[in-house]
């Protein structure tokens, strides 16, 4: 299940764009809850590549590599919900601070990101609250929720 899809106000998240949000298991019955911040390596067709080859998309700076698959199983064998990031922690990283410098990454592991230099505040600010802000949203509803159903 997808949740989170671009709405028409969008600046970031176009048509064809994956929703930040992958949820597996919404119906899970374990107490735990699961997150993955670094689950997914899409990046905004607005974005294109960030300036950056293919190869360099597939490595450990664009995700955790192997982390959906461990994530995805996990929840079917625990029973439990799993929220995970669509996106790349190169467009914004769902892990740290959005004031972090490192939330926008202009290197990563020694590899310049072309397409994060010079970033104006409304480009940050549409990929927090795009991005970032849904996934975190989704997750504080949810441990709420959770709360509140004891």
């Amino acid at each position: 299940m997808v949740l989170g899809g671009a709405g028409s106000t969008s600046l970031l998240l176009g048509e064809g764009d994956p929703a930040p949000i992958v949820e597996v298991n919404p119906q899970g019955r374990s107490p735990f809850l699961l997150t993955s911040d670094h689950f997914g390596r899409a990046i905004p067709r607005a974005l294109g590549d960030l300036g950056l080859a293919e190869s360099e998309l597939t490595r450990h700076i664009a995700w955790d590599i192997g982390i959906a698959g461990v994530a995805r199983a996990l929840a079917v064998h625990l029973d439990a919900h799993l929220i995970a990031q669509a996106y790349s922690r190169l467009v914004i990283d769902c892990n740290r601070p959005p004031d972090a410098p490192s939330s926008i990454p202009r290197i990563s592991e020694a590899t310049v990101i072309p397409g994060n230099e010079g970033l104006t505040r409304e480009v940050t600010e549409a990929r927090r609250c795009e991005i970032f802000d849904p996934y975190h949203r989704r997750i504080s509803e949810t441990i709420e929720r959770r709360l509140r159903d004891g």
